[in-house]
């Protein structure tokens, strides 16, 4: 089965690329690649971060009631 067009991730080896999944693309097709590092957050970027909203108060406790809300309303039913 080919994958869907769609972004797909892999790891680089060398001057190859191994993706996570199998495309279902027959050897020698010709595809168009857009290389896209994928950065881990480092202890650095969390520290910047710690404490980005901490003057929000009000409004942050807001918007975080109403993503509870959200996902309370959306939430898909599992079947037992």
């Amino acid at each position: 089965m080919i994958a869907p067009n769609g972004p797909l991730q892999g790891t680089s080896k060398g001057n190859t690329i191994v993706l996570e999944r199998e495309t279902g693309l027959p050897d020698g097709a010709r595809v168009s690649v857009t290389v896209n590092e994928l950065r881990r957050a480092s202890a650095d970027m969390l520290l910047r971060l710690a404490g980005a909203w901490a003057d929000a108060g009000d409004e942050l406790d807001e918007f975080l009631a109403q993503v509870r809300h959200d996902r309370k309303a959306f939430r898909r039913e599992i079947d037992p």
